[in-house]
């Protein structure tokens, strides 16, 4: 009798590690382990852990490809089990083995790159890492820094310039292997070193000296960590002009295309970076010159042509004015005067000439003559004593039904601050003068406005313009004016009751005729009045070629009115407020600190003319109706 057959079941044995090369093993390398145990029933099932990581794997064999620096120290293990095992509540012990994996050094600074300021101290670390254990070492150029330390070496520098982020620092790492040999790696630090800026050189190509016309080049070479920024500046003895700005640069040109007598100077390249927090600046200065004759600088206000002044007061007159090669200077009254005073300050010549207890000989022209090699320069200045002023001209009337409408122009006030009255009257009662003022001066050449209003229409008034200061008082000449009728009409209507229609047909037969004719007589009127103005205003104006005809005087007159006071007048104005004159100094007259503009044009003044309010002024007529 056959027995039945039956399957005996048994657990794996335990496990071990077979390495198929013996460490150490290289960091890059592909190496197997391969898991051994004695077979169990049912199969046997492998697990696998590198580095306490579950790996894929289930069986015997385990392949790793790559190795790397970081398995170097991990274990690796191999557990074994079976149905069996699991049924029965078994557990193999598994087989552990710790990887030995090789690998160059690693570098690690402390802090990179490395940030200082020019003239502090500082230290930097180099830490290492590997597998032998690396010693570690700080090179320049070939040259030991430091000896040999395990695992970490400090480079120390003092009074550090800009010279070291051009020197190589090397941090070297070095293992000894046993199996692979030297294993070295170097890395090298980068050093940025922050200072201050400086001109180095400034220079201009082809020479400091330039005929007018030419093409000069000024260049200005700078160092500085951070890179600087560069600024050109013209200057002169009231302001420092920009005329260029450039940043993060070490080289910068600055070309004048056309060179003119005004560009004759010092010119300044600065430099300016921020170091540590601070603002830093540094500048160079060089002189350029351009060949001409003498020539009044326009930059500073002309000198005045008329100088009025009181005896036993002082004067001083100065003249601003530029040339290259110096020029020689002179004062001439009735003959040279040997009393002047000189100077030069950076590239405008002044010459001033004093007079001191004024007396009435001293009144007279007086001319300031220089000269040099390329041409002269004569200047006149007028002295004379304060009197009073010239009386208002080119008076200009529009008459309306109630009011006058009076326009004059300012003329000299005689050295002294001036007034104006406005003096009315009706021309057949010339003895009743009503007088309206004071108006204040606007300043030479100027017009001034003025609205005389309660006038009765159509009457006849005579008007004229007093000016009066301290010396006395002018009086223009008399203009005539008749002022317009005001038109009242009233019809009446006869409302009786037995000429109705026939009445309302008639009075719309006479209203037509008599509107009709007194359009006609009004026109005729008006005509008749404003040629009878014309006449009296050409028959007492003294410069008949200012105006030939009233019609013509709008366009004139805004002229006039928008017209700058001229630069002397200023000077005028000025010198009546104290005893002693103030020409002994040039005054600056530009308002713009462009560079182009003050090179190229000279500062020469653009004067913004506004007609609006001259035109509306003038043309009152055509809006205003009764007044």
């Amino acid at each position: 009798m056959d027995l039945p057959s039956q399957t005996f079941t048994d657990a794996p044995g335990e496990p071990k590690l077979l390495i198929g090369e013996s460490f150490p093993w290289f960091a890059g390398h592909k190496r197997t382990v391969n898991c051994s145990a004695d077979v169990g029933n049912p199969q046997s099932v492998y697990q696998w852990l590198i580095g306490g990581q579950k790996q894929m794997q289930k069986k015997s064999l385990i392949r790793i490809n790559p190795l790397s620096r970081a398995h170097n120290g991990q274990d690796i293990s191999c557990s074994v089990n079976n149905n069996y095992t699991l049924r029965n509540n078994i557990t193999l012990k598994p087989a552990i083995l710790k990887l030995n994996v090789e690998y160059y050094p690693e570098i690690r600074f402390d802090r990179f790159p490395v940030y200082v300021v020019e003239g502090e101290n500082t230290s930097i670390t180099c830490n290492t890492r590997g597998n032998p254990l690396p010693n570690t070492q700080w090179v320049t150029n070939g040259i030991e820094m430091t000896l040999q330390q395990q695992n970490q070496s400090v480079l120390y520098l003092t009074d550090i310039d800009r010279l070291v982020q051009e020197r190589t620092y090397t941090c070297k790492a070095i293992s000894k292997s046993s199996k692979y040999g030297i294993l070295t790696i170097n890395k090298d630090l980068s050093i940025v070193v922050f200072y201050n800026t400086s001109v180095t050189k400034l220079e201009i190509l082809n020479g400091s000296k330039f005929s007018e016309n030419q093409r000069a080049t000024l260049r200005c070479q700078v160092t500085g960590n951070p890179l600087p920024n560069v600024t050109w500046y013209f200057i002169s003895k009231e302001t420092k002009q920009i005329l260029q700005k450039q940043d993060g640069i070490v080289d910068s040109n600055y070309t004048i295309n056309t060179t003119n007598c005004l560009h004759t100077g010092i010119y300044e390249c600065s430099a300016q970076n921020t170091v540590n927090g601070a603002k830093v600046t540094n500048s160079m200065q060089t002189e350029l010159y351009v060949t001409c004759s003498p020539r009044l600088d326009n930059r500073y206000r002309n000198p005045p042509a008329i100088v009025n002044t009181d005896i036993g007061t002082d004067l001083n007159i100065t003249i601003c004015f530029v040339a290259y090669p110096p020029p020689e200077i002179r004062w001439v009254f009735t003959n040279t005067i040997e009393s002047t005073y000189f100077k030069r300050t950076i590239r405008t010549y002044t010459s001033t000439m004093y007079i001191y207890n004024i007396t009435s000989s001293d009144f007279g022209i007086y001319t300031m003559h220089a000269y040099n090699n390329n041409g002269d320069l004569f200047i006149h200045v007028s002295v004379s004593e304060k009197g009073k002023p010239t009386a208002p001209v080119d008076i200009n009337i529009i008459c309306k039904a109630k009011s006058l409408h009076i326009l004059w122009v300012s003329e000299f006030n005689g050295g002294q601050e001036q007034t104006f009255f406005v003096e009315y009257w009706i021309s057949q009662k010339a003895k009743n003068i009503t007088k309206l003022g004071p108006i204040m001066d606007l300043g030479k050449s100027k017009t001034v406005k003025y609205v005389v209003k309660g006038l009765s229409p159509g009457t006849n008034y005579s008007v004229r313009i007093s000016a009066s200061n301290f010396k006395g008082r002018s009086v223009s000449e008399t203009m005539n004016c008749i002022t317009d009728f005001e038109l009242n009409s009233k019809i009446k209507q006869d409302t009786s009751n037995d000429l109705v229609y026939t009445g309302i047909a008639m009075l719309s037969i006479c209203t037509t005729l008599s509107v009709v004719i007194s359009i006609i007589f009004f026109i005729r009127f008006k005509r008749n009045a404003h040629n009878s103005i014309m006449n009296s205003t050409n028959d007492n104006s003294s410069s008949q070629e200012r105006h030939d005809s009233f019609g013509s005087f709008p366009q004139n007159g805004v002229e006039e009115t928008t017209t700058e006071r001229n630069v002397d007048e200023h000077k005028y104005e000025d010198f009546t407020r104290q005893r002693t004159g103030i020409y002994n100094k040039c005054v600056w007259n530009a308002t713009n600190d462009d560079s182009s503009t003050l090179l190229s044009s000279g500062f020469l003044e653009i004067v913004e003319q506004n007609k609006e309010d001259t035109e509306s002024f003038l043309n009152i007529g055509s809006s205003e109706t009764g007044n």
